[in-house]
């Protein structure tokens, strides 16, 4: 599964906490060269379905979860599951620098509601340097202590747990990781601008078993920011959250996990991709 942080924002230039901001439009244009390598990410394996773009049916064994909100394009999934077809699809957090990401790069987004970064509350959109003249006190709390929550939003320690429960949750059938053969989706033609309307699926809260042989029939690809990438190879790593946090993720490098017995396996971190 091949993780790709989001393009640049205004508020990832200011050094602000996470807010649902539009993406660079020079970082977006800078992320439409991925959609080269991402062929055996999208590709249909061997007796999947081979159709381009969201494929949807019922998938046995695979629960997506059910959608988090209404959704600003077709729905893709239920409280029973549905399936969607792996080419030219990717997970994204629900947030249009992520959509805009993936629309760069030649896929669809469909939104899944874990992969959101911690809602800051009263911070949400602050400069870091504003906060820790405002509150310096809350602030140093903050950066010493996972657990705490002095903005009134979501603890550090609560955006693992939340990522970790998606990560043990995903699907068997979106868990065989590796190249694939047949026609893949093309990067886009030109820089991806405005909100793109995705689809939604909410987070898997169980995980869903498979034949082993079964072809993976869901998403391979997935667009977050750098909260949410620490939280995953925390997870993986058996990582503290205050150790996870000196990992640093730069935008549009990606991240790739491989599927191994009894979980992940970090193929590599933080490659910058050079068109």
């Amino acid at each position: 599964m091949l993780f790709v942080r989001q393009a640049t924002t205004p508020g990832t230039r200011s050094a602000c906490f996470p807010d649902d901001q539009a993406a660079d439009p020079a970082s977006l244009a800078a992320a439409m060269p991925l959609g080269a390598i991402l062929g055996p990410y999208v590709r249909p394996r061997p007796g999947s379905d081979p159709c381009i773009g969201p494929c949807v049916g019922p998938t046995p064994g695979a629960s997506y979860g059910s959608a988090s909100g209404p959704a600003s394009g077709q729905a893709l999934g239920s409280v029973s599951g549905a399936g969607l077809g792996q080419a030219g699809v990717a997970m994204v957090a629900p947030v249009a620098a992520a959509r805009q990401t993936a629309t760069a790069m030649g896929l669809v987004p469909v939104e899944v509601a874990a992969l959101r970064e911690a809602e800051a509350g009263r911070w949400r959109g602050l400069p870091y340097a504003e906060v820790a003249r405002r509150e310096p006190d809350a602030l140093a709390r903050w950066l010493a202590d996972p657990h705490a929550a002095p903005h009134g939003g979501e603890s550090r320690a609560a955006l693992h747990a939340r990522v970790a429960r998606w990560l043990d949750g995903l699907p068997a059938t979106l868990s065989t990781i590796g190249p694939a053969t047949g026609p893949a989706t093309g990067p886009a033609t030109g820089p991806a601008t405005g909100s793109a309307s995705g689809s939604v699926i909410g987070s898997a809260t169980g995980s869903a078993t498979a034949p082993p042989t079964a072809p993976p029939t869901g998403p391979r690809v997935v667009v977050c920011d750098v909260g949410v990438l620490r939280a995953v190879l925390a997870h993986v790593l058996g990582l503290d959250v205050l150790r996870a946090a000196l990992i640093d993720f730069a935008p549009l490098s990606t991240t790739e996990l491989t599927a191994a017995t009894g979980g992940w396996r970090v193929a590599h971190v933080n490659r910058k991709v050079r068109s």
